[in-house]
């Protein structure tokens, strides 16, 4: 007897956690709202239904007689809305929780207000049918699972802002075809973009900031695990296993990997796996000074792909160690 009473607390205790209560205060026009006390504003949560069609935010509402800005939307305020096509937000949202369209099935688009700054942990996870979104100028970190199983996504911008890209961002977008980290990202985390098997184009831009520990990135040797690039641009300094595959089933496929950029940035691009990227057909090298830039391909690259180099500057390549292996080398015009 015991026994069963613990185990019906327990399994009352276990309900009681993992539902998700009712929270608003009131409701407008369909829309549930809590009160911030605070800042005397109201922010978007959810309630008794859960939303479906197209939702409206309005930038500000009234309820018995007091006039609220509507200023946020909550945690997982919209998660699991399967029938949700759309949601309008105003640009008087500044922040939106994590989870807060997890789970919506039928979403496809959605616009983000300018001022937001922050994409929260498991914002759009396994939104499924989401194919585009643009993200506003102020972005500086995309939340762990923040877009994790958004199958259709085909792209995605990332501002000048960004910062931060943690674990598992978009990890199973298998339909994202190309990404372009900016020079302001600091840190990129393990997992990041692991299993986006459609992706075709890794692009690192140009910076001076390095790629690795000791105040760079870090949590980075994983970042692109399980991907199959065709070209990938290295525009910094990288640390050893960012670009990692074991040429079986581990990290990057490098099976259809046809070409590699550096830019004129690098200067430590330490990469000990390159020997198995034996299906380079061009490299790119935008180096005036091929001595600081090592290197060791496999000896299949060396004899089969073409190394472009800029103008003026061959007889360096030939002399430098790694490089002077190569038996394609052709001058470029790099502007």
């Amino acid at each position: 007897m015991k026994q069963l009473i613990r185990f019906m607390s327990l399994a009352t205790l276990w309900l009681f956690v993992n539902q998700r209560g009712f929270s608003y205060d009131f409701e407008v026009g369909g829309i549930y709202y809590g009160l911030n006390t605070n800042t005397q504003t109201a922010y978007v949560t959810y309630g008794d239904k859960k939303y479906s069609g197209i939702v409206n935010i309005p930038e500000s509402i009234t309820f018995n007689g007091r006039t609220l800005d509507v200023l946020e939307i909550g945690s997982q305020t919209f998660s699991d809305c399967s029938d949700l096509i759309s949601v309008n937000i105003p640009q008087s949202i500044h922040s939106i929780g994590g989870g807060a369209f997890q789970g919506c099935t039928s979403l496809s688009t959605i616009n983000l207000p300018n001022a937001l700054a922050e994409i929260s942990g498991s914002t759009f996870k396994n939104c499924t049918n989401l194919v585009s979104i643009v993200l506003p100028n102020k972005i500086s970190r995309i939340g762990y699972n923040a877009f994790e199983g958004c199958t259709k996504l085909e792209s995605i911008n990332l501002p000048e802002s960004t910062n931060e890209i943690q674990g598992y961002a978009f990890a199973y977008c298998t339909s994202l075809r190309a990404i372009v980290i900016p020079r302001s990202v600091e840190k990129l985390h393990d997992w990041s973009f692991r299993d986006c098997i459609g992706l075709k184009t890794i692009v690192l831009e140009d910076s001076d900031k390095g790629i690795g520990s000791g105040g760079y990135l870090y949590d980075r040797n994983r970042a692109f695990w399980g991907t199959s690039p065709h070209y990938i641009y290295i525009g910094r300094n990288i640390i050893d296993n960012l670009f990692y595959g074991n040429g079986d089933n581990e990290g990057i496929n490098f099976s259809n990997l046809s070409t590699l950029s550096i830019g004129s940035h690098v200067n430590s691009a330490i990469i000990t796996n390159i020997s198995l990227w034996s299906s380079l057909k061009s490299i790119y090298c935008f180096s005036s000074n091929p001595e600081s830039v090592e290197v060791s391909f496999g000896t299949n690259t060396y004899v089969n792909a073409k190394l472009y180099v800029p103008t003026g500057t061959k007889e360096k390549y030939l002399a430098a160690e790694g490089w002077k292996n190569f038996f394609q080398i052709e001058e470029m015009n790099v502007s």
